[in-house]
């Protein structure tokens, strides 16, 4: 490490002011640590506990609680605290930031877009590119009404120059109407998604409407694909202010996930204290009903003869087997005569069969 010029020294105390920040994060939102603050949240996209209200400071002190940070929130239950999830009102983070500037948005109907399935003839380009020419003398003048109805125009004939729309969006700018000018702005983006210019102009009508973040962004790729020193300067005026809304955005966004963790764990308790319950009602219905069975019987299980000789299987059981000493038993009609000859049935002859 030390051909970066970072010693052994130099490392243990960043390994210590790592430790700190675990040990009390408030350190991280100290005006000296603004830039690093900046690097997590913009670069690193990283959450960062709140900062500690004035009140909470106040409080701590008064009630000389100063064993714990000050950033500490007073424990809740969690029944107070799954309310306040609810109404949102744990969301104290007051975003204190200057709207000095920002207007409310203009509500005319959606401007002339022109036909995207139209193919335009060279012709129609050429009397376009005539119809910027006119709105840009104009918005030179300050007829800035003028400029849309010549940038218009020009759409009408070809829709497919980005050029058309970033003019008339200015134009709308300039009428103080950021919500067309979004219009036109977008729609340069659908058809070339480098252009800087339309960016630059799309993050202007942001900043106009108090999109702080959006505007933020937009400038920001503004400068990767065109450096410009006014969006610069902008960007630099909007940045701690896009800084606030990331990071209340995020805060949000991780106590959002933390709810629904907590939801579903929640679920998988109930049901499982459900499970548990069905099984020893089961378990209690199959005992009393060997109990009941045991009842009924007039003798016990136990006392039973044996059965084990009995052949249950299918088809019918086996005889028993004579004992090779035993002579056959023959019945009457086989028993032989003195001559060794068996006696017959005799039909009877005396009977009258009329």
């Amino acid at each position: 490490m030390e051909n970066l010029g970072i010693t052994e020294d130099k490392l243990e105390m960043l390994k210590q002011f790592v430790i700190l920040c675990k040990m009390q994060p408030a350190v991280i939102h100290m005006e000296e640590f603004k830039f690093l603050k900046d690097w997590l949240v913009n670069d690193l996209k990283a959450a960062i506990p709140d900062p500690p209200s004035t009140s909470e400071k106040k409080n701590n002190q008064g009630d000389g609680e100063s064993s714990k940070p000050a950033w500490t929130k007073p424990e809740s239950s969690d029944e107070e605290s799954e309310s306040m999830d609810e109404d949102g009102d744990d969301d104290s983070s007051d975003l204190d930031i200057d709207m000095e500037g920002v207007i409310s948005g203009d509500t005319d109907a959606p401007q002339e877009m022109g036909d995207d399935a139209k193919q335009s003839t060279e012709d129609e380009q050429d009397k376009a590119m005539d119809m910027r020419r006119l709105g840009m003398e104009a918005m030179q003048n300050g007829d800035n009404e003028g400029a849309i109805k010549h940038f218009t125009a020009g759409i009408l004939l070809d829709n497919k120059k980005t050029v058309l729309f970033v003019k008339r969006a200015t134009a709308y700018l300039r009428m103080s109407k950021p919500n067309a000018a979004t219009r036109d702005a977008t729609k340069a983006l659908n058809i070339n998604p480098d252009s800087a210019a339309a960016y630059k102009v799309l993050g202007k009508a942001n900043k106009l409407l108090g999109n702080w973040d959006e505007a933020s962004h937009d400038f920001e790729v503004a400068q990767k694909i065109d450096f410009d020193e006014e969006i610069y300067e902008l960007l630099k005026e909007i940045k701690p202010k896009a800084t606030k809304i990331r990071e209340h955005k995020m805060v949000r966004e991780r106590k959002k996930k933390e709810r629904e963790v907590a939801e579903r764990i929640k679920r998988v308790k109930k049901a499982q204290k459900a499970q548990e319950k069905a099984r020893k009602e089961q378990e209690k219905r199959d005992k009393e009903f060997q109990e009941n069975m045991k009842k009924g019987m007039p003798f016990n299980f136990q006392d039973m003869p044996d059965m084990s000789g009995f052949n249950f299987g299918k088809g019918a059981p086996e005889p028993p087997k004579e004992n090779a000493d035993e002579k056959p038993s023959k019945s009457k009609e086989e028993e032989p005569d003195q001559n060794g000859e068996p006696k017959l049935f005799e039909v009877p002859t005396d009977i009258d069969l009329d």
